[in-house]
């Protein structure tokens, strides 16, 4: 191999080796932001026993949107408290997927899901949810029932349209 290669695949290497340490670190702030807001620590932080769960959200020191807090701490609460699962496990499956799946998956099943997480192409990831949750898929025989939405060239606002609106407006 040529020394160019051999950087190549040093930097890819880094550049991965770094995303497992972001992904664990992830994980961590996930558990930590499930005991603050358990145990009410954020009353504590702020100095005020009144104070709601949003105040502590809009510091400015924590930089995950509340979506992304709310969503950590339900993968944190299901996976791990509720099944005993180690977020090493799931450490590395996108968190869109684990969301997916909250609803549906149990310990008996988990290795299962968290290998289809991984592997599955992201049409196959959808019609594999919406079966286990006995939805129609694009597989399925069926009359499709399709919506017209108006989109906005400007601020990309969207509004499902009537049968007798047109974009000319």
């Amino acid at each position: 191999m040529s020394r160019k290669e051999d950087d190549a695949f040093e930097v890819q290497e880094i550049i991965q080796n770094n995303e497992k340490k972001r992904r664990k670190l992830f994980m961590e702030n996930a558990q930590l932001l499930s005991l603050i807001k358990k145990n009410n620590y954020h009353h504590y932080l702020l100095g005020d026993p009144e104070a709601p769960w949003s105040a502590f959200l809009s510091q400015t020191e924590i930089f995950y949107t509340r979506s992304q807090i709310d969503k950590m701490i339900r993968i944190y609460e299901k996976l791990t408290t509720k099944l005993l699962i180690s977020p090493l496990d799931y450490s590395d499956i996108p968190q869109s997927r684990l969301i997916d799946i909250l609803p549906i998956i149990t310990k008996e099943d988990f290795e299962d899901w968290f290998s289809k997480a991984k592997t599955l192409t992201g049409r196959d990831w959808r019609i594999e949810i919406r079966q286990t949750k006995g939805l129609l898929t694009e597989e399925d025989e069926h009359e499709h029932n399709y919506e017209d939405y108006l989109i906005c060239k400007d601020c990309g606002a969207k509004h499902k349209t009537d049968q007798n609106e047109s974009g000319d407006k």
